[in-house]
């Protein structure tokens, strides 16, 4: 019999590769290889676990994204959040970044409200990006997103709730936007 050989220490494992850096210029298919590493692999979150409260699961995409934010490129930030497969992503941008449709071009702010409404982001997110396309006439949506629109805000006028209030404004309007000049 032979004697049991010690486990090598940590040190003798050899080390594992980073993860490689992520292009912030090209926008590339998504993955989720595990935790991005480095100092600043989290910027502007509490670490690894959480960013703005939500668990983030070490995402290479929402890493991407807050990286984009702190550096005031929010079109960036949502043109990357809309090739994502995970639905929170694009909850959690909105919530960090508030209504941002003066800040996107036309195309994606367009697919931002489309994603919105066939999502489960809440309303009380939804409804001020509403109001900013309204008030601020960034309104060049095709017939069918304004229809959307509509059917989307309609059930929310009969809520009984503050946002029911600005639901019933934000209806009317959308239902004029549809009626022909």
């Amino acid at each position: 019999l032979q004697a049991p050989q010690p486990l090598p220490s940590p040190r003798q494992f050899p080390a594992e590769p980073s993860p490689p850096s992520p292009s912030l210029n090209a926008l590339q298919p998504l993955r989720n290889d595990g935790p991005p590493s480095g100092p600043s692999a989290y910027p502007s979150s509490g670490g690894p676990s959480m960013a703005l409260g939500v668990p983030v699961s070490g995402s290479y995409v929402w890493t991407e994204v807050l990286e984009h934010v702190s550096k005031g490129r929010k079109q960036d930030a949502y043109a990357r959040v809309l090739l994502s497969t995970d639905p929170f992503h694009l909850t959690r941008l909105a919530a960090l970044t508030g209504p941002a449709g003066c800040d996107l071009s036309p195309d994606t702010l367009h697919q931002v409200l489309s994603r919105f409404l066939n999502s489960t982001v809440p309303s009380d997110t939804v409804l001020p990006w509403i109001t900013q396309a309204l008030s601020v006439q960034i309104w060049p949506f095709s017939a069918n997103l304004t229809r959307q629109l509509a059917a989307w805000l309609h059930p929310l006028t009969f809520a009984s709730s503050s946002s029911a209030i600005s639901a019933c404004e934000l209806y009317a309007e959308v239902v004029r936007r549809l009626a022909p000049p």
